[in-house]
């Protein structure tokens, strides 16, 4: 970070961000049921700040009843080669951090 913005050395870092990403595979939110009575909305692929209040208002309104849901709600399916996503990640993760470093 200081490498490429120098006027944030020194300057402490509060939070940070970690974790897995929350792919699909074509790259759209969800919204299933996996059982009667849960409701749930996953698979942001990093449109959540834009999407996620909108959404998170329509599960809202689903669920108390107030509104019908206007998102489709679909089958969970397993995703093809699902076991291979943390070398898939690993390796894309490594593959940028190199190229940060070579530039």
């Amino acid at each position: 970070m200081i490498r490429l913005f120098p006027q944030t050395e020194g300057v402490p870092i509060e939070y940070r961000w970690a974790g897995r990403v929350a792919g699909t595979p074509d790259a759209m939110p969800h919204v299933h049921a996996p059982s009667p009575g849960l409701t749930v909305a996953l698979g942001y692929n990093g449109r959540g700040i834009a999407i996620a209040p909108t959404l998170g208002r329509e599960l809202a309104g689903h669920i108390t009843g107030r509104a019908a849901l206007r998102f489709p709600v679909t089958p969970n399916q397993p995703i093809p080669f699902h076991g291979l996503q943390r070398l898939h990640f690993a390796a894309a993760v490594n593959w940028y951090r190199l190229l940060d470093q070579l530039s």
